[in-house]
């Protein structure tokens, strides 16, 4: 169930715990954040000692205030805190922020007090921000409900940071750049509210069009995806994750008490959910003020002009390397520039002896011509060019259709992209910084209307589930057994369990065949109990006995699998379990997986618009399109099967992987060869 968290973030009346009137006090610097930010409501100081905080009468404890309270803010030390949360249960106080750290972040006597913090919460239904946040910003109703020595300007974006040293570098950064914010969340340990509870808040929050997110940890995955993946529809979410590495991963651990999640599968979820995924703060920051600046980017069709060709050419190389092809001009527009550059094409260069008013021709006409977007403007410094009065023309003009700037070089440029910050001009240190930017939104604005799916009910065979539930791992003969059940097609296989049970069968038995144990092993190969190509019955008994000798001296179950030789290509399907559920894997056999690492991974539930992406991700599929032997592979029958491992996952969570491989793909069908189906026994 959704929380409500409109009075957390619109309180109409404040109190904080932990007050004072001491500077250097974090009780101190929230009362006085909340007061220099004219916060429009009532605001309680608590201090069980000084009568008046900063010049408002203070109160003893939240029992002595006789009005109700709809937030209160925590900064006590942390065995106190316990205490405090108890008094706001006989307040009915159903919003806190505890600021105080000392919780699962410092060790096992710091998760004890989480925890029994936790059992309050939980029964008293309490949404708490943190515990050791930052706390939270609204600049829409002054609540500055924080330590930051801060008070961003109003703005359409929401900060959503795991790290509070991240927060105040943001805010920071953002009042250098003039950018705005929303609302600001420093989550804390998300012992209580994390990213999920504020996304659904965010979606629904009119004064926000983009949502930023720093994280570190994740809980609750499942929701996080469904909750992003509403976000998302309605406006881009931009995720800076850290912790890729293990290094990182421990790091992450001891600052929030939390463990991350793995790294390359969180990329996956990303794409699922189209969260836009930045590894940088560099490209956070880039992000977040192209979103801030400018309103609305409904296409993209990206002018370039510049007085050099060096830039123009950078542009259109960078350009390339992300996807974001350059338009054509009109002829219209082409014949209005022809004065400046007979040559005109986009980029549209000026050439070095450019003066403001080619600027000012050149950037009227490319925002007159109805099939450009956007503008970009490129300038370096020469002695033609006067870099203050191209900014002012600029400035002037980007009401029209929005420009962005790249001034390129030091000190000769610096005043006037000073300038044009302050009058809200997008402006970046290099156009390979804009140009990846505007390709990240591009992307967005592009999968915005994929459906993905994140919720699957199908009917389990109860008798299946019994006995995946009774063993450790399936044989292959069970294995192939369940997949018939399912409409997955295997290749003719006879099982056996002794040599008399072959010469019984041998009139099935069409050669060349396979052989191999069917016992369940994964790696078969290194323990010499798989046989291609056995050409007669000579051969079978012969191999069949090495391999019923090598199964009995490795403690293997004594069953073998005698399977028809089928020509066409070896695929890699497989299921894995870990956090965000169930991962489904395709990639071509052989080398193309083990050294390549040529794969593609979704989350399951997947569709039609998962199976376009797999089959458009791996370099290999072009093999099935016949690109090497002009062989076209029977595609459709494939993503069938794939599909099927999804839905067989997610029908029966008691599996924990299951591998097909390899999958031959043939030009009528696609069968599977081998199978490992292991469970959570």
């Amino acid at each position: 169930m959704n929380k409500n968290l409109s009075k957390l973030f619109s309180p109409n009346s404040v109190a904080i715990v932990g007050a004072s009137n001491t500077p250097g006090k974090v009780g101190y610097s929230i009362l006085k954040n909340l007061i220099e930010a004219e916060f429009v409501g009532e605001i309680y100081p608590i201090n069980i000692n000084d009568k008046v905080v900063q010049g408002i009468k203070a109160h003893h404890n939240l029992g002595d205030v006789k009005k109700n309270i709809d937030l209160v803010i925590i900064c006590v030390p942390a065995p106190v805190v316990i205490k405090v949360m108890q008094d706001c249960v006989k307040a009915n106080i159903k919003n806190a922020i505890i600021i105080s750290a000392g919780f699962a972040e410092t060790g096992s006597e710091g998760k004890k007090l989480q925890e029994e913090l936790e059992k309050i919460v939980s029964e008293n239904k309490i949404n708490v921000v943190g515990p050791n946040t930052l706390g939270i910003i609204n600049t829409e109703n002054g609540l500055n409900a924080s330590f930051a020595s801060t008070f961003p300007r109003q703005g359409n974006i929401a900060i959503v940071s795991q790290s509070g040293a991240l927060c105040t570098a943001i805010l920071d950064w953002a009042r250098q750049e003039k950018v705005g914010f929303s609302r600001f969340i420093s989550t804390g340990n998300k012992a209580f509210l994390s990213e999920s509870d504020y996304f659904d808040y965010l979606q629904h929050d009119p004064k926000t069009k983009a949502v930023f997110v720093y994280m570190e940890s994740m809980k609750n995955t499942k929701k996080f995806l469904k909750e992003a993946s509403e976000l998302a529809k309605r406006k881009p979410v931009i995720v800076l994750k850290s912790g890729r590495s293990a290094q990182g991963q421990k790091a992450a651990s001891s600052h929030t008490g939390a463990l991350s999640v793995d790294d390359e599968i969180f990329s996956i979820a990303c794409q699922k959910t189209n969260m836009i995924r930045v590894n940088s703060i560099e490209g956070f920051f880039d992000l977040a003020k192209t979103l801030s600046k400018i309103k609305k980017i409904k296409k993209f069709n990206l002018a370039v002009v510049t007085n050099a060709g060096g830039p123009g050419v950078i542009v259109a190389d960078s350009a390339s390397v992300h996807n974001f092809p350059l338009p054509e001009f009109s002829s219209k527009t082409i014949n209005a520039v022809k004065e400046i550059n007979p040559h005109a094409s986009n980029p549209l260069d000026l050439i070095g002896d450019a003066k403001p008013i080619d600027y000012r021709t050149a950037l009227r006409v490319l925002q007159d011509d109805s099939g450009i977007d956007l503008v970009y403007c490129l300038l370096t410094p020469q002695s033609m060019t006067n870099p203050e009065r191209v900014a002012d023309i600029i400035i002037s003009l980007n009401k029209r259709k929005p420009i962005i700037c790249s001034f390129i070089g030091g000190t000769s440029v610096s005043h006037p992209k000073r300038f044009l910050k302050e009058n809200g001009v997008l402006e970046f240190e290099t156009p390979e910084r804009g140009i990846k930017a505007l390709s990240r939104i591009k992307g967005y604005y592009e999968r915005k209307n994929l459906k993905k799916i994140f919720d699957q009910k199908i009917t389990p065979n109860k008798e299946i589930k019994k006995t995946l539930k009774s063993k450790p791992k399936l044989n292959l003969k069970e294995s192939f057994e369940l997949l018939n059940k399912h409409n997955i097609k295997t290749t003719p296989t006879i099982f056996v369990t002794s040599i008399k049970e072959i010469e019984q069968k041998i009139n099935l038995i069409k050669f060349p065949v396979a052989l191999k144990t069917g016992s369940g092993l994964a790696h078969k190969t290194d323990f010499g109990l798989v046989k291609a190509n056995i050409k007669n019955k000579e051969e079978l008994i012969k191999e069949a006995e090495k391999m019923f000798l090598i199964s009995k001296e490795k403690k293997l179950e004594e069953i073998l699998a005698i399977q028809e030789m089928i020509q066409g290509q070896e695929i890699l399907v497989s299921s894995i379990t870990n956090e965000f559920g169930k991962i489904i894997t395709y990639g071509l056999g052989g080398i193309f997986v083990e050294i390549m690492k040529d794969v593609s991974q979704k989350i399951a539930p997947i569709n039609e618009s998962d199976l376009e992406e797999m089959f458009s991700e791996v370099k290999g599929t072009k093999v099935l399109l016949g690109a090497r032997t002009k062989k076209k592979y029977n595609i459709d029958s494939l993503k069938k099967l794939i599909k099927s491992i999804s839905d067989l996952a997610l029908t029966y969570p008691e599996i924990k992987e299951i591998e097909f491989n390899p999958v031959i793909v043939t030009e009528n069908d696609s069968f599977v060869v081998d199978c490992v189906i292991n469970t959570n026994n």
